[in-house]
């Protein structure tokens, strides 16, 4: 338990498998070693210890619902429903035997079931804060709007200091595209607790209202959680698409320091570095193919890096690989149409062009790709 503890997963794993050697029927032993199946995706594994635990004791509705969250990890929503129904039948009071019930038939399309169940107890719903939350996505989508919005404010009156509550409206003023009304849900919401879906939500909605410095939902938010990489890339990305390529790049250079063997961080500089024609692009796309070199992305990154760069003939072969990587992805077919034009082999750069151009899909440089073709 002291190695799960620390989170050494192995070592807590196989002393866990000895104490079963010693004493087969140790429940607590089986009990971590299904949670740890369960965390490290070992769902078979997980599956076949929950069920162990539940024929030893039927009462025990937890390992019943267990095995319905595994199955639901698996996607197979008749099984976890059939588990989660087991479940709550065993303990009618569990709320979250009901929501979990609730959105796996919403998964298998029964969301009028799904509601039954949730509105079974109208008080007790509204006093799990999940199962009213469900309740509010579940009618906006059959479109009961009036009824969503006003289990939305009861919410807010009950829980005056939770965020979630302001931000289920704020997604009800989106789905009406009241931008606005969403705008200052989401603000409200912020100023209750930094949570950072809701920070890159801010800022999606403020960027699609045109307001100035959107990335300051995001700023904000690592202010208080400056540990949170994920938030800082999604940072970076933004200063990206802003054009804001010192931002960008500073930030992304912060992920890296902190996480020198993420691949996906690494390609990106490596992207940023070459649209400010920065000569570590190179160096840094080397990287992130090294740690995933069947990656068509990072591979594509790399190859135009190289084509751009004055490498085309290196830069060609990488670009090969990364067409037949993500199944003809048309950006990419695009990089290496360019390729083989600067190679001088025409022919196989227009048929590839016009290849693309006639599937009428839409891709970033599509007016690029028609302007070459148009030269060849």
């Amino acid at each position: 338990t002291v190695q799960l503890g620390v989170q050494d997963l192995q070592a807590a794993e196989e002393s866990f498998q000895r104490a079963i050697a010693i004493e087969p029927e140790n429940a607590t032993a089986q009990r971590y070693l299904a949670a740890i199946a369960e965390t490290t995706g070992k769902f078979e594994s997980a599956a076949d210890y929950y069920q162990r635990l539940e024929e030893r004791n039927p009462e025990a509705h937890w390992a019943t619902f267990s095995q319905g969250r595994v199955a639901y990890k698996q996607e197979d929503f008749e099984a976890a429903a059939g588990h989660f129904r087991r479940a709550l039948e065993k303990n009618t009071a569990n709320d979250t035997y009901r929501v979990g019930l609730a959105i796996t038939e919403s998964q298998l399309g029964n969301d009028a079931a799904a509601l039954e169940l949730l509105e079974a107890d109208d008080e007790q719903s509204l006093d799990h804060l999940p199962s009213a939350l469900l309740r509010i996505s579940l009618k906006a989508k059959q479109g009961e709007t009036d009824q969503s919005f006003a289990i939305a404010r009861e919410l807010r009156e009950r829980y005056p200091d939770n965020p979630a509550t302001h931000a289920i409206e704020g997604e009800l003023h989106l789905a009406q595209n009241d931008l606005v009304a969403a705008d200052k849900s989401f603000d409200e919401a912020l100023t209750l607790a930094p949570v950072r879906a809701f920070a890159y939500r801010s800022h999606q909605i403020k960027r699609e209202l045109g307001v100035a410095g959107a990335q300051k939902p995001i700023e904000d938010y690592l202010e208080a959680r400056p540990l949170d990489n994920e938030a800082r890339a999604l940072l970076a990305q933004s200063y990206l698409e802003t054009e804001d390529y010192g931002k960008s790049i500073a930030t992304y250079e912060e992920v890296v320091a902190a996480e020198p063997q993420n691949a996906a961080i690494l390609n990106n500089l490596a992207w940023n570095y070459l649209l400010v024609e920065d000569a570590r692009a190179i160096d840094v796309a080397r990287k992130a193919y090294d740690l995933a070199p069947d990656t068509g992305a990072i591979v594509d990154t790399l190859g135009w890096i190289l084509v751009q760069t004055g490498s085309v003939e290196e830069g060609e072969a990488f670009l090969r690989k990364a067409v037949e990587l993500e199944n003809g992805r048309p950006e990419i077919r695009y990089h290496h149409a360019y390729a083989l034009a600067k190679l001088g082999r025409a022919d196989e750069a227009r048929g590839a062009l016009e290849e693309i151009l006639e599937s009428g899909e839409e891709f970033n440089s599509r007016s690029d790709a028609e302007k070459l073709l148009a030269e060849l």
